[in-house]
């Protein structure tokens, strides 16, 4: 709000008052003086004129031009000043060809859009700063740009190269309305012009390019691919994206078929961005190699480039199964690692990597060639060596967004120019004949009608490096691939084939029976031996004695690293449960957190069949899928995620709105759950949202029978921490939603934020409406609903082997059955604590706590305990015939508590060890 009238264009007074004072002492800062001189000249105080920089090359000096001082104020007024914020790091390139860029477009003479600033702006101020790769450096980079610019922001932003880095920028300078144009950042999201009105890119979304990969895939009848991702926003987005457009059956232009993932990881990025190389060979060692009917040998690798080419380094030092035909998105496609010489000696002299790459479509039209052309002179006057071709398809598309925001703020008039509303609409209407071809952006900012071009990673001949050869290109839609196999060369199977090899690795040819040369060898031994033996005997004896004796020590030696080992193992256990144990109650200060949660480090807490969780939860389901058998049940426990959804709950009741708390269940389709479980900061995430009837929306339903068709189907290559799954296996959550004030509408797929209340004048919280069956709510925005549980079920007949007990009644009679009541509204009250609890025992006729003899004394359970025991003896003790046992969980073991005989047993120690057990009244 303190940054309103600023952002609506009007300059604080302060800052106006200002630059009127320097103005009227001709003390304006020297860049300013320094660019009305224009390329390699300085102002001279002394002369009052334009001098050459005698640091620079003698080519580069103009001769001196003196211009009068009002004159000059007037054009220092009308500048226009752009920021870059680029990669710098990895993007060696970018800073020099922003600068050459923005000189050549600042010199009316040089041959190249000599037009472009018109009769309205001299001159185009700019400044690069690094964004590196990610969303913090980015925002401090904007700020300190400010900063150094007296609290004044840019009239436009060029960058980043990462999403994650560009969605942090286009927060922070959406607030002043400054346009940003990114010429790399594809992340889906940016495209939603409610949250980024002022954010557009030369590139199409992961949207589009997900399509190009499916169609080049296709291309060469492929129906089978595994995916390899960075932990990135860029990356889980794309491959999400990716996944949900390849995976089911498809009839299109390319036949009937049905795609497949045969294997998916995700490969941790580290903090300094460098690749997690434990979490690289894991990802690696998981694919499944060794089944070849079932796995695939093309791998699609989702990551920027320092990252992929890291995952490929270390693919090729394990002797990674040489076949695999690696395909590479626009991140890396086109870009070399940093030590070639290193990577390449990985390989032999004749082998070709044989990546498939997939680029934004390079053009070779006349401007171009005759943009290249002038940034070689450019760079030929500066003593530097001419670039033979522009480094990266990245730096096209920089240049077009260069040219494109420049084009936008000149037809701009000059009063409007910190009106993003009125740059983004002129930056809209543009048709511009760019270095990349033809640039259009579309009502959202994207780049439209996306081309993209195929490139092959191979060697030109024996011993060279490897280079990206042009192979081809292809659309968005199936059926648009042109793929020129005679150039197209496959690691380790050939090149110019007739056509593309199989997805599938071989499966190997029947072999002669075993059993054939096994009886040959055993023969042909016998033969020797018995010619031998009598040397032979005596020699092993003596050698076997020997033997003996060194095994025997390698066997005490390991039996005492064992026992260290077990000693190790067992304080990091007692270590882990005391870190759990903390965080419970470091929790219960804060404001609590659910009842039924246990201390344990694991995010997944199991519920079993002997808890009155599991069967709430059941009956739940059972209510609209009435043959739902539950295999495995897990409470969700994440703390962080927990505060970010009491935060909103508090949030909503600070604003005087009722939570409106609701069970409702959830299905996340291809996205595998631990995505959301074990986040820790959002959960749900808008990112991951699909467009929907009621718009782009994150959904619940009422009824499970309607979130069973977006059931995730784990795989055994897919489950994160969870058990591999059988085929029939399914998986959904049942959440706590927050629903505050809903409104009921008709479908809407253009809806992005629910509608404005007319009689509040603010908008409502979420959306629901009816489909399928089921009422169903959609929210827009991350934090609003906390993953309860997760369910693994089936459907149809019962399973025991999964499935114990037919029924709670059932189950009631083991032995393990947890006597603790449980309740499962389908809607709560509007409180902090949990409606999923055991029911608080009646205290008030018994003040005191029980306790457990122990070796030092009596020692009394915590609260949850003292309270599910207390709860069981008052049962017992109105009814004979009710449980007098009861289960509870310690910070190392469970116990059986058996208020009857008044004894505790420890059910998980081999000595079953017995205490006795009181009430000790106050």
């Amino acid at each position: 709000q303190k940054m309103s009238s600023e952002a609506k264009g009007n300059p604080p007074l302060p800052l106006l008052f200002a630059l009127a004072y320097c103005l009227s002492f001709n003390i304006l800062p020297s860049i300013g003086m320094g660019v009305v001189c224009g390329p390699c000249k300085m102002y001279d105080e002394t002369s009052d004129t334009c001098i050459c920089n005698d640091a620079d090359p003698p080519q580069n000096r103009h001769s001196n031009f003196v211009e009068p001082r009002d004159e000059r104020r007037k054009l220092v007024n009308e500048n226009i000043r752009l920021l870059g914020l680029f990669d710098t790091d990895n993007w060696d390139w970018g800073e020099e060809l922003f600068n050459y860029t923005m000189s050549m477009i600042n010199d009316p003479n040089d041959g190249w859009q000599d037009d472009i600033l018109g009769n309205d702006t001299a001159f185009i101020e700019w400044e690069v700063k690094n964004s590196a790769c990610d969303g913090t450096t980015a925002s401090r980079a904007y700020w300190a740009y400010r900063t150094e610019h007296d609290d004044t922001p840019p009239h436009g932003l060029v960058g980043c190269r990462c999403s994650s880095a560009s969605i942090s920028s286009a927060n922070v300078a959406g607030l002043e309305g400054v346009v940003q144009v990114s010429p790399a950042s594809t992340a889906k999201e940016l495209g939603d012009r409610a949250e980024y009105p002022f954010f557009a890119r030369t590139v199409a979304s992961n949207l589009f390019f997900s399509k190009a990969i499916v169609a080049t895939l296709r291309g060469l009848d492929w129906d089978r691919v595994s995916v390899l991702q960075t932990d990135t926003p860029f990356s889980t987005g794309l491959s999400i994206d990716f996944q949900q457009l390849w995976t089911g059956e498809h009839d299109d232009a390319s036949g009937i078929w049905e795609g497949e993932i045969a294997y998916s990881h995700s490969i941790v990025i580290n903090r300094d961005d460098t690749v997690n190389e434990e979490s690289a060979e894991k990802a690696l060692k998981g694919v499944p190699t060794d089944d070849p009917i079932n796995n695939s040998r093309v791998i699609l690798l989702i990551a920027h480039d320092q990252h992929a080419f890291s995952v490929l380094k270390t693919a090729a030092e394990m002797n990674f199964q040489p076949d695999t035909i690696w395909i590479g998105v626009d991140a890396w496609s086109n870009a070399y690692p940093r030590d070639m010489d290193e990577f390449m000696s990985l390989f032999p002299s004749d082998a070709h990597p044989g990546y498939l790459g997939i680029t934004p479509y390079l053009n070779k039209n006349d401007d171009k060639s005759n943009f290249l052309p002038t940034l070689q002179e450019a760079q030929n006057r500066d003593g530097k060596m001419p670039w033979p071709e522009l480094p990266h398809h990245s730096a096209v598309q920089m240049v077009d967004s260069i040219l494109a925001l420049v084009m936008a703020l000149v037809a701009t008039p000059p009063g409007d120019r910190r009106d993003g509303n009125v740059v983004m609409s002129r930056l809209l209407d543009l048709d511009l004949d760019g270095v990349g071809g033809r640039v259009r952006f579309t009502p959202n900012g994207d780049r439209e009608d996306p081309r993209y071009s195929l490139f092959n990673f191979r060697r030109a001949s024996e011993g060279d490096h490897a280079t990206w050869v042009n192979i081809g290109q292809t659309g968005s839609e199936i059926g648009s691939a042109e793929i020129d196999l005679t150039e197209f060369c496959f690691a380790d199977v050939g090149c110019r084939l007739d056509s593309a090899p199989s997805d599938s690795y071989p499966v190997p040819e029947p072999r002669l029976a075993v059993w054939i040369p096994a009886v040959i060898g055993v023969i042909a031994a016998l033969l020797v031996g018995a010619t031998f033996s009598y040397i032979r005997v005596a020699r092993k004896k003596k050698q076997m004695a020997s033997q003996m004796t060194e095994m025997q020590k390698k066997i005490e030696a390991v039996k005492n690293i064992d026992n260290d080992l077990d000693d190790i193992n067992k304080v990091v256990d007692d270590a882990k449960r005391q870190q759990a144990s903390l965080i419970m109650k470091r929790a219960a200060l804060q404001g609590g957190v659910p009842s039924t949660w246990v201390d344990s480090p694991d995010t997944l807490v199991p519920v079993t069949p002997e808890d009155e969780e599991y069967w709430a939860v059941f009956e739940k389901m059972r209510e609209t899928i009435p043959d739902v058998h539950i295999s495995k049940l897990w409470r969700v426990q994440n703390k962080s995620l927990w505060s970010y959804y009491s935060f909103h709950r508090d949030r909503l009741e600070m604003n005087n709105i009722q939570p409106n708390e609701r069970r409702v269940w959830h299905g996340t389709s291809v996205l595998d759950p631990s995505i959301v479980y074990a986040d820790k900061m959002d959960g749900f995430m808008m990112q991951f949202a699909a467009q929907g009837l009621w718009g782009r929306g994150i959904y619940f339903a009422d009824k499970a029978s309607y979130s069973k068709n977006y059931s995730h189907k784990p795989t055994k290559f897919q489950t994160s921490d969870r058990p591999a799954p059988t085929e029939s296996e399914l998986e959904m959550f049942l959440t706590r939603l927050l629903v505050g004030k809903e409104t009921k509408l008709n479908q809407n797929r253009a809806l992005t934020v629910p509608p404005i209340d007319s009689k509040t004048g603010l908008k409502y919280n979420s959306v629901t409406g009816n489909t399928a069956g089921s009422q169903v709510w959609i929210v827009y925005e991350n934090g609003r609903a906390y993953p309860e549980y997760l369910v693994r079920y089936y459907v149809g007949n019962r399973d025991e082997s999964r499935s114990p007990y037919e029924s709670k009644k059932e189950a009631r009679k083991s032995r393990r059955w947890s006597s603790c009541s449980f309740e499962l509204d389908a809607s709560t009250s509007n409180t902090s604590s949990s409606n999923l609890q055991a029911s608080a025992p009646n205290l008030g006729a018994r003040q005191g706590s029980w306790e457990f003899l122990s070796e030092t004394g009596w020692v009394a359970y915590d609260a949850i305990n003292n309270a599910l025991i207390e709860k069981t003896f008052q049962a017992y003790s109105v009814a004979a015939t009710a449980p007098s046992i009861v289960v509870i969980k310690g910070p190392r073991w469970e116990y059986e508590v058996d208020v009857a005989n008044m004894k505790q047993r420890n059910i998980q120690h081999p000595d079953s060890t017995e205490r006795q057990i009181h009430f000790r009244s106050i």
